[in-house]
């Protein structure tokens, strides 16, 4: 995944899904504070598939700006800070890990064919 954009997103729902896990909530009480006019196994779903990915189709269901503010406030949280988090994550300079291959924020990055600036 070497599309910023699409990096961006999956980092923030991850910061959203870490606070959730630090928390305690269940993933249905979460997911209701977000789309409460959705039934409880849909709302379920549609995190799900925002942390998961969709069966199929081989990426994540998008989260759109007025989801990501809702999480935000759901957790307390100031949905900027987390915006930045997630932007600082993105633009994270790549290293190289002991194995030759590159990470980004300790995560190893798959078939990356980045070059690194010695």
């Amino acid at each position: 995944m070497s599309d910023p954009s699409a990096l961006f997103m999956k980092f923030f729902v991850e910061l959203i899904a870490e606070i959730v896990r630090r928390r305690r909530l269940k993933t249905g009480e979460f997911a209701a504070l977000i789309w409460p006019d959705m039934t409880l196994r849909s709302a379920q779903q549609r995190w799900q598939y925002m942390r998961k990915g969709i069966p199929g189709k081989g990426r994540p269901l998008y989260v759109t700006l007025a989801e990501a503010y809702k999480m935000a406030l759901a957790l307390g949280q100031d949905p900027v800070a987390l915006f930045l988090r997630a932007k600082d994550r993105v633009t994270q300079p790549q290293e190289e890990a002991e194995d030759g291959n590159k990470v980004r924020a300790g995560r190893k990055i798959r078939g990356s064919s980045l070059k690194l600036a010695n």
